[in-house]
């Protein structure tokens, strides 16, 4: 693997008992951008979708990635045309499944999720919870992690900026113009509670959206107060 950092919980992709995508470097996507309800790497009957598997050494899929068009072709499922953003990559793929047994164990690695803590399950059913409210104006949900007994929640507040478009001068002397938006980014810490895990969401969620972000209690190690 490329890089020296540490990439959390992976989603190892094995064919035919071989990490392919590891000959690449880098990582592996997290589970939760791969294994969700969305069941994002099971295409449509009638097209294909383009879906980033694998991702650079840093951790960030936006610097590099192992893109596949993923589409059915009849009783088959193919990932073809891997790319590293606009680059073919060479020698990686075309891969191809019996579309049946394939749909099959996406289901199943979706369903079966042993390996969690449950500070991680409750921290993925919030983000369930939450999923309307990705990319949600002015205040965005963006991501939940858990802990042993709690789980940290951002969200991104995004509100006009009254200086948009004025030229600014940037400490190296170049200049530029400010933005349309501003953001404040927001992190709540909240306690696990002693209850089932669906009846812990739901008191996690209903404490979001009845506290405003600004006064939820932050993180121990959070610096900015």
């Amino acid at each position: 693997m490329a890089g020296d950092e540490d990439p959390g919980l992976q989603a190892l992709i094995v064919i035919n008992g071989v990490t392919e995508l590891d000959r690449w470097g880098g990582f592996a996507r997290s589970p939760n951008d791969l294994l969700n309800p969305d069941l994002p790497l099971i295409p449509p009957a009638d097209g294909a979708v383009s879906k980033a598997l694998h991702r650079c050494g840093c951790g960030d899929v936006g610097c590099g990635n192992v893109t596949f068009t993923i589409r059915r072709v009849g009783e088959l499922i193919e990932w073809t045309d891997a790319r590293d953003r606009d680059r073919p990559i060479e020698g990686l793929g075309p891969f191809r499944f019996d579309a049946a047994q394939y749909e099959a164990e996406i289901r199943r690695a979706h369903e079966e999720r042993h390996w969690e803590t449950r500070g991680e399950r409750v921290a993925r059913l919030v983000t369930y919870a939450c999923r309307d409210e990705l990319g949600r104006r002015p205040l965005s949900f963006e991501w939940a992690t858990g802990s042993e007994d709690h789980v940290t929640v951002y969200v991104r507040e995004v509100y006009r900026n009254p200086r948009a478009g004025e030229t600014t001068a940037y400490r190296d002397g170049t200049l530029g113009h400010e933005p349309d938006e501003n953001w404040t980014n927001h992190l709540g810490y909240f306690a696990i509670p002693d209850l089932d895990d669906d009846a812990a969401v739901e008191a996690i969620v209903r404490e979001m959206r009845s506290v405003p972000p600004a006064r939820w209690r932050r993180p121990p190690d959070w610096p900015y107060g």
